[in-house]
């Protein structure tokens, strides 16, 4: 393990774990302009370097997403889109939505050798919403896919940021959520797309979705995992809905990256202290486990469980997919002498070859070897 910091263990929220073949790396929170990312060797923990952008970015909290391709880091501040060269360290270029007399959306999603990121005409209550990609090599935004709030039915639009999913017939097929809101009556609905990237035309769009109100989908074996208010399993060919899984907390929904399917399971950590495993073709439970943590961070599979940090407990769960067992339940082993040391927002990264699990209990950046 390594301080989240260059050399103090002072309290500091890390962001989320970003891990790639080269190098694993953190962002800070509430600790100012400086070394806001810090990558670091995947065997030893050294750092080897840091970036910061002090005139664009007052702080690490002001980091929205941020993800990874190749040689090339991506970072997204809302309306900034910053790439860096990850062996240098160094900013290739940037973007300033604010620039182009809009707003940037929080999250990004990168597919092959595109940035995809959303651009609104303003916020909070957009009347035009456009999904936009740049080459990763150079910034050139263009619009996909655009929808305006009058021809929305006064819905404004807040759309996600795309996933890939590849048509038996070769075409790239981009799905994602919108999460609209009528300002007028104040009433949510949500939103699935599938468009057609290489034909360049909508293929599908189902309207009023409620497990589309979340972020991301999940896309598996032709079909669509919808996770939000509850969870959904569309046919891709078609978006017609197959099944619908509601649960039976009220607050029981589940977070991005809540979902993914694991030796024939659908398994769903919603945010409270449930996770269940669902048949991925009909929705039937097969098993339910209470008591597993709350988490709004994404799991993790290897080897047979599903791994994640809770944020009420503090701790790292692993979770047994055949059974629904907890097998691991650890806190930071620094909090004898660090109280505060608990895994939260950073949540955990598996590199799947060696087994290894990074994490950050807010004082250290640690590495757990699972097989151990």
């Amino acid at each position: 393990q390594a301080p989240i910091g260059i050399v103090d263990t002072s309290f500091q929220t890390a962001g989320r774990i970003l891990l790639s073949d080269a190098y694993f790396s953190t962002t800070r929170f509430f600790r100012g302009p400086d070394n806001i990312v810090a990558p670091r060797d995947l065997q030893t923990g050294e750092l080897l370097w840091t970036w910061s952008d002090p005139v664009e970015l007052a702080d690490g909290s002001s980091i929205g997403d941020i993800d990874h391709t190749q040689d090339k880091m991506v970072v997204c501040g809302w309306s900034d889109i910053f790439v860096i060269n990850t062996h240098l360290g160094q900013t290739e270029w940037k973007t300033d939505v604010k620039t182009m007399n809009g707003s940037g959306g929080v999250r990004i999603s990168l597919i092959e050798d595109f940035v995809y990121h959303i651009h609104f005409n303003k916020i909070p209550n957009p009347d035009y919403t456009y999904l936009v990609r740049s080459p990763i090599q150079h910034p050139q935004w263009d619009t996909l896919f655009s929808i305006s709030k009058e021809e929305n039915g006064g819905y404004a639009s807040g759309i996600e940021p795309p996933v890939l999913w590849m048509h038996p017939n070769g075409d790239s097929i981009l799905v994602f959520h919108n999460r609209q809101h009528n300002f007028s009556t104040s009433h949510p609905r949500g939103g699935v797309y599938a468009f057609n990237l290489s034909q360049d035309t909508l293929l599908w769009s189902l309207e009023g979705y409620n497990p589309a109100r979340g972020l991301t989908p999940y896309v598996y074996d032709n079909k669509i995992y919808s996770e939000g208010n509850g969870v959904g399993c569309l046919d891709a060919f078609t978006g017609e809905v197959l099944w619908e899984k509601r649960f039976g907390i009220p607050n029981e929904n589940t977070g991005s990256g809540s979902v993914l399917v694991a030796d024939d399971k659908l398994i769903v950590k919603t945010v409270e202290h449930t996770i269940y495993a669902l048949d991925p073709n009909t929705g039937a439970q097969i098993w339910r486990t209470e008591d597993a943590g709350s988490t709004p961070t994404p799991i993790q599979y290897y080897n047979g469980a599903v791994y994640y940090s809770s944020i009420g407990k503090g701790k790292i769960f692993g979770v047994d997919v055949q059974t629904g067992e907890v097998i691991l339940e650890e806190r930071s082993p620094n909090r004898s002498d660090f109280p505060a040391a608990t895994f939260t927002w950073s949540g955990v990264r598996i590199d799947q070859e060696t087994g290894y699990l990074y994490t950050a209990d807010g004082h250290f950046v640690m590495c757990v070897d699972l097989k151990e």
